[in-house]
């Protein structure tokens, strides 16, 4: 479970945080958001970052919101207003990216690392603030499908460790809104994910309110996935939670030697194609391959727009489940710069 924040020799596999922009400046520090969070990354030596609440659009340019040394997906906004989220990855690591959901009401993104030891599917998510019944439903019902075509149970992923986390919007430690946490609850069981931050941890404190609104949950056991809350880190008015992988055996992960694929492919910084090249390491890694950029393909509606033929500029507008190994690699939209 969650602790306060320890010496600064602590490392983390993960750090999530809602960005509130990561394009905004800070109005403390005047540093841009991206410039903190790229100290952040170096100074926990962070594998995966997610930023929920990114609001990037499509139209943003990548160099605006590149970290160095991390490769990124990014699951766009709708507007610069709300919404998004983004994950950014050590170019040291394998992964391969899902097709994302991208709605008024909710985002959603996933890739899967391999051949490392925190191998798994790791998700971010972000639900907007909307608190009525209706909508809430709606963005419920969006996310359980997403976490259906992704975490199918009756398949191999179901023994792979799988970790998801974000902004939900909905207070889990408020018992006047337990018919929205309670709702919430029963598709993270549904998809045997349970809560690894405590939710009675107060992650994000307002004017007038202290909420539990950003959650991490997984199908690892109690005591492998260890939350903490890194005090004298703000990015926002949210908490950041920094997050440790225990090396164990609890879950079973397939260590399946796969090259990047899909939208998280890894592009030669002199040409977008596939690269039949190792995965460089850190030293060797060039300046422009280490900044490469990904967008993820959103999920697309077989009515509209068949998954066999996606575009790389015209993408659906409205985003349903569609599976992903029927997309041509070639056709996916990639960017590398």
């Amino acid at each position: 479970m969650a602790t306060a924040y320890r010496p600064n020799d602590t490392q983390y596999d993960i750090i999530c945080v809602n960005a509130q922009s990561v394009l905004a400046k800070d109005k403390k520090s005047k540093e841009t958001k991206i410039q903190k969070l790229e100290k952040m990354c170096k100074r926990f030596n962070v594998s995966i970052l997610c930023c929920t609440e990114a609001r990037i659009t499509e139209v943003e340019k990548d160099e605006l919101y590149t970290i160095d040394g991390y490769y990124g997906v990014v699951c766009h906004s709708l507007s610069r207003h709300t919404g998004g989220v983004v994950m950014y990855i050590k170019n040291d690591l394998n992964y391969k990216s899902f097709p994302y959901t991208s709605t008024p009401h909710i985002w959603c993104l996933a890739i899967e690392i391999t051949n490392s030891d925190i191998d798994g599917i790791y998700g971010g998510i972000y639900r907007y603030q909307d608190q009525t019944i209706k909508n809430v439903d709606a963005g419920l019902k969006i996310l359980d499908d997403f976490l259906n075509n992704h975490l199918k149970t009756d398949s191999h992923n179901a023994n792979k460790r799988q970790l998801f986390m974000g902004d939900m919007n909905i207070d889990f430690r408020n018992p006047k809104k337990v018919t929205l946490s309670g709702k919430a609850n029963e598709i993270f069981k549904k998809h045997n994910l349970i809560h690894a931050l405590d939710v009675n941890i107060i992650t994000r404190t307002g004017r007038n309110s202290e909420t539990h609104i950003d959650v991490v949950v997984s199908n690892c056991k109690e005591g492998d996935v260890i939350c903490e809350i890194l005090k004298d880190v703000q990015i926002s008015d949210h908490e950041t939670i920094g997050i440790r992988i225990k090396r164990s055996e609890s879950v079973k992960v397939e260590n399946q030697k796969e090259k990047t694929t899909n939208a998280g492919i890894r592009l030669s910084p002199q040409r977008a194609q596939l690269s039949s090249s190792p995965i460089p390491s850190r030293s060797s890694s060039t300046s422009s391959l280490s900044r490469t950029f990904n967008s993820a393909m959103r999920l697309e509606s077989t009515s509209s727009c068949p998954s066999s033929q996606p575009t790389s500029l015209n993408f659906c507008p409205t985003p349903s489940t569609s599976s992903t190994s029927n997309l041509n690699n070639k056709q996916r939209r990639r960017r590398s710069f």
